[in-house]
């Protein structure tokens, strides 16, 4: 158990436990991305502040220190270095709600109770976020079509679950997918465009026509994956067999000089080879 001693007793101001002169960087964290990973963002960051004596910088159940407070200036300078150091570990979409939404976020308590808001507080500033990840998910954001595909499919239908609408349609959503997967396969997107996105399934369009060019969408990609795979292999392999005969046949020139040289006569005098194609010229006394 601990001791009185080690005890601190509770903090008057939110300057009271403040180092005076604080000025190392503070650890770069996963950004926060949503309300499903807040919690585990919101314990990494205190965790992060704890280590150089920071936490209550962001506690608003602790006052802030009055003007003539002795570590004033320090919770100042300290204080606004955290909230700079807060928006950088979230969400360029919560940082958007955090911008756009007329918060106070100049010192670091302030700061972190309202990008708690927008994630957890306020519905329409949720719903704001996820439906802007789902119109701002790019190709180039994954490694894979199927990675892309997915997420996509996922951040659609939570837009569509928060906002409690089909705010993003189904053939919004298979325009938008076609067009990001354009680039990698130009055909199979011109045959699906023409078949899919005609004007009057815009308002028609089932979600299962989405779900089904989602998968279609994936084992393209998977077929393109494995049409490079064996192209390379072809490749490799075609590699090593000129590499093999090319050695062959240098052992072979080499056997054959080795040989014409034994079977040269025995007065000969001066040989001269040519590197070229094995040519040898014998000079042989009257």
């Amino acid at each position: 158990m601990p001791t009185a001693q080690n005890l601190q007793p509770p903090a008057a101001t939110q300057a009271d436990r403040l180092p005076l002169n604080f000025t190392k960087e503070l650890r770069i964290i996963d950004p926060l991305q949503g309300r499903s990973d807040y919690n585990l963002w919101a314990a990494m960051t205190k965790k992060v502040l704890e280590q150089h004596d920071l936490e209550d910088l962001v506690d608003n159940t602790i006052d802030r220190p009055p003007t003539g407070h002795a570590k004033y200036e320090a919770w100042r300078s300290q204080s606004k270095s955290v909230s700079t150091w807060l928006v950088t570990i979230i969400s360029k979409e919560i940082f958007s709600g955090l911008f756009s939404g007329h918060w106070k976020w100049k010192y670091a308590d302030e700061t972190f109770d309202a990008i708690k808001t927008i994630v957890m507080g306020h519905g329409h500033n949720t719903a704001h976020i996820i439906v802007t990840q789902a119109l701002d998910t790019k190709r180039t954001q994954f490694g894979t079509v199927e990675h892309y595909v997915n997420a996509f499919k996922a951040r659609v239908q939570e837009a569509n679950r928060v906002t409690n609408a089909t705010i993003i349609l189904p053939w919004t959503a298979c325009s938008m997918l076609l067009k990001g997967l354009e680039p990698e396969f130009p055909a199979w997107a011109k045959i699906n465009q023409r078949d899919l996105l005609s004007p009057n399934k815009a308002n028609n369009m089932e979600e299962s026509e989405f779900l089904k060019l989602c998968a279609e969408a994936i084992d393209e990609g998977r077929a393109q994956s494995d049409n490079a795979m064996y192209t390379q292999r072809e490749s490799t392999k075609n590699e090593l067999s000129m590499a093999k005969w090319t050695h062959q046949k240098h052992g072979e020139r080499h056997l054959h000089k080795t040989r014409t040289l034994q079977n040269m006569p025995k007065n000969a005098v001066k040989v001269q080879t040519s590197w070229t194609v094995m040519e040898i010229v014998v000079s042989v006394e009257d």
